[in-house]
């Protein structure tokens, strides 16, 4: 074999291996990306969140919402529709990647920038990821995440596992607590 010949048989191999790792670094820096969209959410001084979770084995949805305003949460016992106040420390804002870092996302793909996310009418550029989860039990999920362009904050999450269908929506600006309805003290006896 010339010395031209192993030449080229390594500059063809080194080129395969080359195309063959472009996936691979895709995935990652997509799986990474999503990653830190996700923890961003923590670092936001103020968010609301709306989730709403449906399936065949339920007669209705299952909805919560919160609202995140410094060191106090907002949130709605699903079905009650009232609001409570909690606070919120920094560990609580830490866990909300919780499941990310639980269950790691994997086959990750990130679409090109571009597209609007419908997130309560507070429309923003986007751009949409796809992955997987593999979950406690038998099957994974499935989900999309779109994250603003601008500031890397999620918009927006689409996620199924087996027949339950998971959809949140975040906004981060006008963002203000709800007005709480304190109950009426007792009468008083004379």
């Amino acid at each position: 074999m010339t010395r031209t010949s192993r030449f080229l048989r390594l500059a063809v191999t080194a080129a395969a291996l080359a195309v063959a790792a472009v996936p691979a670094r895709a995935e990652e820096d997509a799986c990474a990306a999503l990653l830190a969209a996700v923890r961003s959410i923590g670092t936001a001084p103020q968010y609301r969140s709306v989730l709403v979770a449906t399936s065949p084995t339920r007669r209705r949805p299952y909805e919560t919402e919160q609202i995140v305003v410094g060191d106090l949460i907002y949130a709605t016992s699903p079905g009650a529709g009232r609001w409570m106040k909690l606070p919120m420390t920094a560990s609580d804002r830490d866990a909300l990647a919780a499941a990310l870092v639980r269950y790691p996302p994997h086959h990750c793909e990130a679409a090109d920038p571009g597209g609007v996310a419908d997130s309560g009418g507070a429309d923003a550029p986007t751009r949409v990821f796809s992955y997987k989860q593999d979950v406690s039990g038998p099957g994974s999920a499935s989900s999309r995440l779109w994250v603003g362009t601008k500031d890397g904050r999620p918009r927006r999450l689409e996620s199924e596992e087996g027949t339950t269908r998971v959809v949140v929506t975040l906004e981060y600006e006008g963002v203000t607590p709800p007005e709480l309805h304190e109950p009426a003290p007792p009468p008083s006896h004379p």
